[in-house]
């Protein structure tokens, strides 16, 4: 069972508490951490641990070999420039164990290529251990071509002198590069100390001499920066034999935290081998003595009541109980975390998917992918979707299409060829008054009646008149005022006393007439007003339908390229699949449009045998003539003689006996000309639409098919393959499950 927690302090806070940081019945915790550590789960997961860091001269190197109890390199030329990890434990005999774990392998080379062979010191060669040591970090910055390393030097130490405790030693920080060093190096190792200290979980050993104004440290700067609650931070005073004469006091105040209240943790002071003491051999047991000895005797520090503040071994029992605490607080919420990155990287990795190596197996993909984005252009073409097609909220192209024939209809019913014969507001016409034909022009319409304008004055009215203004004066005469305040009289027809004037009709047939005897219908005028109306007033909106069609359908194609997860992970594939998709719509497109053309073409001849033509014909022939007879007969017609009937009948043919050929002629071409256009409307309205859905809706899957399926396998072999980035994309994600797949099975097999 995992251990219960302390709740509302920090992880360091805790390790101060009781039982909790205690290593007995614990150690497989710390196992467990080391071993995240060595598989490298550390890169995806903040793991605890504690970071000793500053500056290249703050005793930092002294104060890890005096915690170690180990000689570490530290001439010159070996300055630590990637990380040391040392794992401590107490035990009867010397062991150790040096390892090399690649954090950033190098590119372009195998591992054989920087194989560093682990090498294992016994009791009998401890003083080899220095030195292979600083061959394990040659190695690494000799493998990697980098002066800073973030790979990892690990050292797994057993001896009697060890606390059982892991400290990662980092490059100390440095602010002017000397001669033969990188101009990047002061940057290089900032960096590589940045990805320490941002984690979270990592506890920020500061070193810092006492002989230097603690509030110009660079390192406790940047522990602020990233801690500025300071329940990470442990500063380390080092050095205080070097302290100037009178300056020991204001050092106390300062361990004891009199000077400051930023650190929670607290200070502790040490006191490494000076460079006489290096000199003269000292060995680290004696160096201890000598620090205990100096603490003991030395004022101010020996009138200090907490001693625990002293002392490389009562920082090694500190670090170590804070190390545990960290790791045991943190236990629960790793294993969460590993679980959840591992789930999130298989996703992504399954999106990737895998890579086909082989010509067949990319073939065999080339086809199913194939094969699976023309199956899912039927519903987007079509809008019919089986059970198994997610429907979406986005339009399909047959529901676009439906809207753009409705629009497409509407145009053509409201176009002048097929509305030859509607009065509108505006135009000329004849209508009958008092038994007589008159002409005029349409001011005013309403539901029932058509109010023709005559003439009546230029007098003024009212200026608070809107203009076009209708308004009833006397009777039935009613009046419309204009902008040049001329006052029009309005009198109210009955729709069917009023018809186009066919004056325009009968001027064409003056211009154009024959020299046959002028008594019969020009068709050839007739045939060309039809060409004239279709080419001027109905090709446009035709060929309209099908552009529109086109272009929703290739934005449709393009939009189900771009979300096709198997084609999203080739970009050679998604171009090429969206070009020859672009090729079978310009095909097809073409090819539709050369039918709606003949289909026009042929429309431009007249023709029809629909017996709506030749019946409207008929009645319009004759029924302005039958309205004009109509409208001067009495309301009630029993009271007149059927003397007084005839009169009425013959003085209406009479009136028409009198119109010319040519206006009979007029007339005549009205008629056929409304009847025609209503007829070739209902043609167009629906045969334009048919052709465009079989041109470019009915079988397009088929063609693009058909297309795709003659593909070499030379053009597969180049368009099935992916970016270089995302060969690096899924390597390194598969890298990332193996090793919190290995993270999640080091617990199962510890817990």
């Amino acid at each position: 069972m995992l251990p219960i927690l302390f709740s509302g302090y920090s992880a360091i806070e805790c390790a101060t508490m009781g039982d909790i940081a205690t290593l007995e019945g614990n150690e497989d915790y710390r196992s467990f951490i080391d071993r995240l550590t060595d598989s490298n789960v550390d890169k995806y997961i903040d793991l605890p641990m504690i970071a000793v860091m500053g500056d290249t001269s703050s005793g930092k190197s002294s104060l890890l070999s005096m915690l170690s109890a180990i000689e570490l390199p530290s001439s010159d030329e070996l300055t630590t420039r990637c990380p040391i990890m040392l794992k401590m434990a107490r035990a009867q005999t010397k062991a150790a164990r040096v390892e090399v774990i690649w954090k950033d392998k190098p590119s372009g080379k195998s591992e054989d290529e920087i194989l560093f062979p682990a090498e294992n010191i016994d009791a009998s060669s401890w003083d080899d251990l220095t030195g292979v040591i600083a061959r394990a970090q040659q190695h690494i910055v000799q493998k990697s071509g980098k002066e800073v390393a973030r790979d990892v030097v690990s050292v797994k130490l057993e001896s009697p002198s060890c606390e059982n405790l892991t400290l990662i030693d980092l490059p100390g920080i440095v602010r002017a590069t000397g001669r033969g060093e990188s101009a990047t190096l002061a940057e290089d190792i900032q960096s590589l100390i940045e990805d320490y200290l941002k984690n979270p979980r990592c506890v920020i050993l500061a070193v810092h001499p006492c002989n230097v104004d603690f509030h110009n440290s660079q390192i406790m700067a940047e522990a602020r920066r990233v801690d500025p609650e300071t329940h990470r931070t442990i500063p380390v005073l080092t050095k205080p034999d070097l302290i100037d004469e009178g300056a020991e006091f204001a050092v106390r105040d300062l361990l004891l935290g009199l000077k400051t209240d930023d650190f929670k943790q607290g200070f502790h002071m040490v006191k490494g081998r000076g460079q006489a003491a290096l000199n003269g051999n000292e060995s680290i047991k004696d160096g201890l003595t000598s620090e205990e000895s100096f603490f003991r005797t030395t004022q101010p520090w020996r009138d200090i009541d907490d001693k625990s503040l002293l002392g490389t071994k009562n920082l090694r029992v500190r670090l170590s109980s804070i190390l545990m605490g960290l790791i045991r607080h943190s236990f629960p919420s790793i294993i969460k975390e590993m679980k959840r990155e591992k789930m999130m990287a298989e996703e992504a990795f399954q999106v990737l998917g895998e890579v086909p190596d082989s010509g067949v197996a990319k073939r065999t993909y080339f086809n199913l992918a194939k094969n699976s984005f023309i199956k899912s252009l039927q519903p987007v073409l079509t809008g019919i979707r089986t059970n198994n097609v997610d429907w979406g909220c986005d339009e399909n192209c047959s529901a676009q299409f439906h809207v753009t024939c409705e629009e497409f209809k509407e145009q053509l019913l409201q176009s002048g060829f097929s509305t030859m014969s509607d009065i509108r507001v505006g135009c000329d016409v004849t209508y009958i008054k008092d038994g007589c034909v008159e002409k005029g022009t349409v001011t005013f319409m309403d539901k029932e009646r058509i109010y023709v304008s005559d003439y009546l004055s230029e007098t003024m009215y009212q200026s608070t008149l809107k203009v076009g203004h209708v308004w009833k004066e006397s009777g039935n005469v009613w009046k419309v005022g204009d902008s040049s305040n001329t006052l029009y009289e309005l009198r109210p027809y009955d729709k069917a006393l009023v018809q186009r004037d066919p004056e325009w009709i009968l001027q064409m047939i003056k211009k154009h007439r024959t020299y046959t005897l002028p008594v019969f219908v020009n068709s050839q005028i007739f045939e060309k007003f039809v060409s004239d109306a279709i080419e001027s007033q109905w090709k446009a909106p035709s060929l309209g339908v099908l552009e529109e069609l086109s272009a929703d359908i290739s934005k449709s194609i393009e939009k189900q390229i771009n979300s096709d997860p198997r084609l999203g992970r080739f970009p050679k594939f998604l171009k090429f699949l969206s070009r020859k998709c672009e090729d079978v719509v310009e095909s097809a497109t073409q090819e539709t449009k050369k039918k709606l053309e003949d289909f026009i073409k042929a429309e431009k001849v007249p023709y029809s045998q629909d017996h709506y033509l030749f019946e409207n014909i008929a009645k319009k022939r004759h029924q302005f003539l039958l309205e004009r007879i109509k409208s001067t007969i009495p309301e009630e017609p029993y009271s007149i003689e059927s003397t007084e009937v005839l009169e009425i009948i013959e003085n209406a043919f009479e009136a028409n006996r009198k119109k010319s050929v040519d206006e009979h002629m007029a007339e005549e071409m009205l008629h056929i000309l409304d009847g025609y256009g209503k007829v070739a409307v209902k043609r167009f309205i629906d045969t334009v639409p048919m052709l465009c859905a079989d041109g470019l809706i009915h079988g397009l899957d088929d063609k693009l098919n058909e297309v795709l399926s003659v593909i070499s396998d030379t053009d597969i072999e180049n368009i099935l393959t992916v970016p270089k980035d995302e060969h690096v994309k899924r390597d390194n994600l598969k890298r990332k499950i193996e090793t919190l797949e290995e993270g999640i099975r080091v617990f199962d097999e510890l817990f």
